[in-house]
């Protein structure tokens, strides 16, 4: 290649739709994480207001809230468990 194409900039055009993806593979993954940050924060808010509303109705003990929280941390557990077989360890298949 001449001087004049690399003064002229020719050699960085191959190099710009690199950066392009890597910048959009980083609001991906900018995207996937606020979405996992307002589940987590979902199930805090969410939590809370079932068992509220669930103490009256049941005898307005603490027992009501401890069991509500053992119930919402069980169903947790069960949807990572339901969720982890699915991630796979294996190296990924391209078609």
């Amino acid at each position: 290649m001449t001087d004049t194409a690399l003064a002229q900039g020719m050699v960085g055009l191959s190099e710009r739709p690199v950066a392009r993806a890597r910048t959009a593979g980083g609001l991906v993954l900018a995207a996937f994480g606020g979405v996992i940050l307002l589940g987590a924060g979902l199930i805090f808010f969410v939590e809370p207001m079932i068992a509220k509303m669930a103490l009256p109705r049941y005898g307005r003990s603490p027992s009501v809230w401890n069991t509500s929280v053992v119930v919402f941390q069980t169903l947790l557990l069960l949807g990572y468990t339901y969720a982890w077989p699915s991630h796979g360890t294996g190296p990924p298949q391209h078609a």
